[in-house]
């Protein structure tokens, strides 16, 4: 099962190997047992102090920071040169930025770090875990890169929702402004990043962090996005930081606030 654990993407064609690919009865599979533990670890998380919290915060961000560390030494030890493969500022990747800043940060600092991974980190991590666009796209499902990926954003839904269901923040204006601290300096540090390696090298999908310059597979899946970025590229990078700024807010915002109400009618009844 795991004889191609280490098999690099150049190679898997002459090796017979088939990537996982997004959709499959594997990935779907795996995805159903990944909720299902972090529902039970989110559950068995109940009442945990903040303080508990965050030194478990730690020791995920030592975890994920090795785990990353391996992954970029698989990357260029194979070859994968180029910021796409190895560089993590993808926007999922800011989790293991805010992880040791939840975990040693004080004040704005740590309200910022909470309010990325509370705001941004659960549907982000869901959002992986239902359409996994790089590693499980890329390679089988049991390789290093797609069992770190299916892992790693598995920890960020279990943090986000953690700190959530224990009341350690709320999804209202205030938290909104803390998510914009950490999440829009992200995107513009990840969007620069994008700008001077397109200009350095030629080509604007050398470096693709957070998909803001090119929608990869999402303009195949989706083919309004492939046509917004075929005819107003500017537009739709304008478009996808929009989404970033606001999607991973704005969906558990509303759920919350549904719930909330939902018990109001409850309890008038």
């Amino acid at each position: 099962m795991f004889q191609n654990f280490l098999i690099w993407e150049g190679d898997m064609e002459a090796a017979g190997v088939e990537a996982c690919g997004m959709f499959t009865p594997t990935h779907l599979i795996v995805t159903v047992i990944c909720l299902a533990l972090l529902l039970l670890a989110v559950y068995f998380s109940r009442g945990i102090r903040e303080e508990q919290l965050r030194r478990v915060v730690l020791c995920i961000a030592v975890l994920v920071t090795v785990l990353e560390c391996c992954k970029i030494a698989f990357n260029w030890i194979n070859g994968g040169h180029t910021p796409n493969h190895w560089l993590p500022l993808t926007f999922c990747s800011f989790s293991t930025y805010a992880y040791w800043t939840i975990a040693f940060g004080e004040g704005r600092w740590y309200e910022a770090a909470k309010g990325f991974i509370c705001g941004g980190g659960i549907i982000a991590g869901l959002t992986f875990l239902v359409i996994p666009m790089t590693s499980v796209a890329t390679y089988p499902m049991f390789h290093l890169l797609s069992c770190y990926s299916m892992l790693y954003h598995s920890l960020m839904m279990y943090v986000g929702l953690t700190f959530v269901t224990n009341g350690y923040f709320q999804f209202n204006k205030h938290g909104y402004n803390r998510y914009l601290a950490f999440t829009l300096p992200a995107c513009l540090l990840a969007l620069g990043v994008n700008l001077f390696y397109g200009a350095v090298s030629g080509d604007i999908t050398t470096c693709n962090m957070m998909f803001l310059s090119s929608p990869h597979l999402l303009g195949e899946m989706i083919p309004f996005i492939g046509w917004v970025y075929e005819t107003i590229t500017p537009l739709y990078t304008i478009g996808a930081l929009a989404v970033y700024l606001i999607l991973p807010f704005l969906i558990p915002y509303g759920v919350v606030r549904l719930i909330e109400l939902i018990r109001r009618k409850t309890k008038k009844a």
